[in-house]
């Protein structure tokens, strides 16, 4: 069975951490403080991990992996 997916890389930032509480505080491990920047809520997940220079792949399934995980 496939593991169920709760974050893409086209979901707007603001709206996937409004969704998912949880994933603050992988973001912030990361560098990214998402919660305070004013560009948010109108990047997507993936243009906010692209100008952060991380691994878009590799934080997108660890957003996954804790949600699943905290569920």
């Amino acid at each position: 069975m496939a593991e169920e997916v709760f974050v893409t890389r086209d979901m707007n930032t603001a709206e996937m951490l409004e969704k998912y509480p949880e994933a603050k505080e992988l973001l912030e491990e990361y560098g990214m403080m998402c919660t305070g920047c004013m560009y948010a809520g109108s990047e997507t997940l993936e243009e906010a991990l692209a100008i952060h220079c991380v691994d878009i792949d590799a934080v997108i399934d660890a957003l996954n992996e804790k949600i699943r995980d905290d569920r």
